[in-house]
Formats: structure tokens, C-alpha cells, sequence
């Protein structure tokens, strides 16, 4: 009689053990599905700020390099408080930039510098750079959170890129192989989209702070921190001209966005363009003569478009069947590294392509399963 009940004693223990060792492995399990599914919305959601559209693929022509320089622009002088520019209207405009009459050539090799971007090869996004040939790819970041836009310090030394790594978007900088990396805003906002002023030791960036999205200047050690703008819209993706002069960024109008330029400080705002839908993240030439953009104004498709830098001249770079976003310049100025979507929807697969000037030369520069965006190249090499 004892012995049976020992061993109903013994079998109910093992039931209750089981149903434990059951029950923890089932919440394990589920946490871990719980958590890839919260890892797959971080790193695939598109970025707030960044337009959605559906997006395709085109073919590639082969690549020859470029020859022709940009003629040498004169400093820009700062604009002064109501200076106007009359913007120039292109919706519906669809025409290519005539083509030169000489065929643009690629410099050697070693002289092209390498490109940043950001990539979910590894299954979130990191920074990563690369050569033109697809040589000595390097994956600079290891973030569960994501790490994306990259900008070259203007010597190319260093990398500046916004990243979710301490719970909320901040500004970090790091040395182009990755090492030293340091957050410089350390703010309970979202700090995100900067850029380097010409000298280095400025950043200017985007940050909801205050409440809407303004524009913000830091030294480059974090220190000194001034707002430049105060309207109730949203301002996003600045851009500091070579010079050091001005700043170039895009505005929420309600209608759309529309790119702008201001003094370094805030002051002599001129709005550069005015289309329908929208135009984003303005990049300026190397030697300060135009700005690159995208914009959804024709056929409700993203494309690069290129403009002078009073906002004259607008012209649609890109012209295929897909969405093309973030205009990056090489250093000569010849060549404009972008992104696009080569399998079309929100969550479409991103690869890097570069385009000439012209309009007349494009090449894929990734072609990974894995999205590629926001190329940037290195200055100076």
C-alpha cells in the first residue's frame, strides 16, 4: 500500500515537472517568435520622414567614366533676410538633361573612394562601405535597433549616421573603419538626418525636441547646441553647402514638401522649388552649383532630379520605372549615387545605382538580396 502510494506520489511529480518544463518552453518560444516579429517591423518599416511609393527595377547600361568637370562655381554669398529667388515649377515636366557632346569616363579606380550605406544583409540595418567594384566590402555597425545615413566627414575620415541603438533616434559619429564610435546628441528626441558643415566641426540636423521637427546646429564633440529654425512645419534632411554659406533642406508645406535654402544661421529662408507632390533631402555639388533631390512630381513615380543652386533649371535625372531616392555626388562631381526599389511595395528590396550627369550612363553598383540604402560617397579621394 505504501509503496503504490510513492508511486502515485512519484508520477504526479513528474506530471507537474513536465508540465512545467512544457509550459516554460512553450512562453520561450513564443517570445522568441515575439521577437523576430518586432525585429522584422524595426528594421523594415520605412523611416518617418522617408516617402513610401511602390517601386521597380530597370535594366543597367554599361558603364564608361567621366571626363568632363564642373566648371569652377563663384562663392555663394550669403542671402540676405527677404531675398527672393522665384521658384520654377517643372510638374509634369518629363524631359532628360541634354546629353554633352562628349562621353563621360569613370576616373581610375583608386581615386573613386568608397561608398557608406546602410544594409539588412545581417537582419537589421548596419553601416556598411564598399568600392565602386564591389571589392573590400566592410560592415561598420552591429545594431539590434537599426543604423542608417551614413555622411562622410568632409576629409573622409569619419562617419556620421543616426542610430535607435540607445532606445530613441541619436546622432552617433565613429572613424571610417568603424572604430571611436561616440553619440553626440544624447537627447531624449529624435535626432536624425545630419550633416557636416564644410570644416568639420559643425553638424547640422533635424530633431523633434521642441515638439514639431526643426533644424539644429551642434558643434561636432556635442557641445553648443542652437536651433536655427522655429516654424510650426516640419523641416527635415539639411544639407550645408561647400562654402559653409548656406544650408539647404526640405519643408511639410501640407501639399506636399518643398525644398529650401537659408543663411548657415537661419536667416534669408528662400523656397527653391514649388511641384506638385513633393520634393525631398536636397544634396548639393561638390562645388556648390546644383542640388540633386527626389521628387514624386511626375506620374506620381520617385526620381532624381537635378537643379542650379537658386533653385533654376530643374531637370529630371532618372527616367525609368522605378522609384529613386537620395542623391548622393561623387567627388568630382560627375556621377550621382542613389537608391531604388527593385522589387516595388513599401517593403520592396533597395539596391545602390549611380547615374552620370548627363543622364545617359547607369550601373548597378549592389545587387544582394538584401536591401542597400542611402549611399553616400567619400569626399576628396
Amino acid at each position: 500500500m505504501a509503496n503504490r502510494v510513492k508511486n502515485r506520489q512519484r508520477t504526479r511529480t513528474l506530471i507537474s515537472t513536465g508540465c512545467l518544463l512544457g509550459s516554460v518552453l512553450v512562453v520561450a518560444m513564443f517570445s522568441l517568435f515575439a521577437w523576430e516579429i518586432y525585429q522584422q517591423v524595426i528594421t523594415t518599416r520605412p523611416l518617418a520622414g522617408e516617402p513610401n511609393a511602390a517601386e521597380a527595377s530597370a535594366d543597367n547600361v554599361p558603364l564608361l567614366p567621366p571626363t568632363q568637370q564642373f566648371q569652377a562655381a563663384p562663392t555663394l554669398a550669403p542671402l540676405s533676410d527677404g531675398e527672393a529667388v522665384t521658384p520654377v515649377t517643372t510638374a509634369g515636366e518629363t524631359d532628360t538633361p541634354t546629353a554633352p557632346p562628349t562621353t563621360p569616363t569613370l576616373t581610375p579606380q583608386e581615386n573613386v573612394g568608397r561608398i557608406a550605406y546602410a544594409s539588412n544583409e545581417g537582419g537589421n540595418f548596419d553601416i556598411f562601405t564598399i568600392r565602386l567594384d564591389g571589392s573590400e566590402k566592410k560592415q561598420l555597425t552591429t545594431s539590434w535597433f537599426g543604423d542608417w545615413r551614413p555622411i562622410w566627414s568632409p576629409d573622409g575620415s569619419k562617419i556620421l549616421y543616426h542610430s535607435k541603438q540607445d532606445g530613441n533616434w541619436e546622432l552617433y559619429t565613429m572613424d571610417a573603419d568603424g572604430e571611436n564610435k561616440v553619440n553626440i546628441t544624447n537627447h531624449g528626441g529624435s535626432d536624425r538626418f545630419a550633416d557636416w558643415s564644410p570644416d568639420g566641426g559643425k553638424i547640422v540636423f533635424q530633431s523633434d525636441r521642441d515638439g514639431d521637427f526643426d533644424l539644429f546646429v551642434i558643434n561636432a564633440d556635442g557641445s553648443d547646441i542652437q536651433k536655427i529654425t522655429s516654424t510650426q512645419a516640419d523641416e527635415y534632411g539639411p544639407r550645408w553647402s561647400p562654402d559653409g554659406n548656406k544650408i539647404a533642406f526640405d519643408r511639410e508645406t501640407g501639399d506636399g514638401r518643398e525644398i529650401y535654402v537659408m543663411n548657415a544661421d537661419g536667416s534669408g529662408e528662400v523656397q527653391l522649388t514649388d511641384a506638385a507632390r513633393g520634393s525631398y533631402y536636397p544634396t548639393w555639388s561638390p562645388d556648390g552649383s546644383k542640388i540633386a533631390f527626389h521628387s514624386n512630381r511626375d506620374d506620381n513615380k520617385y526620381e532624381i532630379y537635378l537643379m542650379n543652386g537658386d533653385g533654376s533649371d530643374q531637370q529630371r535625372l532618372t527616367n525609368n520605372e522605378l522609384d529613386d531616392f537620395f542623391a548622393a555626388f561623387s567627388a568630382d562631381g560627375q556621377w550621382i549615387l542613389y537608391h531604388t526599389n527593385v522589387t516595388g511595395g513599401d517593403q520592396g528590396n533597395r539596391n545602390i545605382n549611380m547615374i552620370s550627369l548627363d543622364g545617359l550612363l547607369e550601373r548597378e553598383i549592389t545587387s544582394a538580396e538584401s536591401e542597400e540604402r542611402m549611399p553616400a560617397w567619400q569626399p576628396g579621394q
